[in-house]
């Protein structure tokens, strides 16, 4: 039997990540990080696996920085010569 996929976003540290997640909660955690490549995400490598081993386990597969669907909330930038930049 299949589980249901939760597919939400989550603001971390300036990024907002889309999280795919399924399984109980107080289960047993197994994350999922994808590989590389164009249009990756975390479902397109994940999908069929997280469905089947949500019955049993905690199922949480994130959008890696860079791929799949994730953004920037803010982001710092550093130029050489000013504040917070190397001489």
């Amino acid at each position: 039997m299949s589980a249901s996929i939760d597919t939400v976003d989550l603001a971390v540290g300036g990024y907002s990540f889309h999280v795919s997640r399924t399984g109980a909660r107080d289960a047993r955690p197994v994350v999922f990080l994808h590989g590389s490549g164009p249009g990756v995400t975390a479902l397109t490598n994940w999908e069929w696996l997280i469905g089947e081993l949500g019955d049993e386990f905690h199922c949480v597969a994130p959008d890696v920085i860079g791929f799949g669907v994730e953004h920037f909330v803010h982001a710092v930038v550093c130029h050489h010569g000013q504040q917070g930049g190397e001489n």
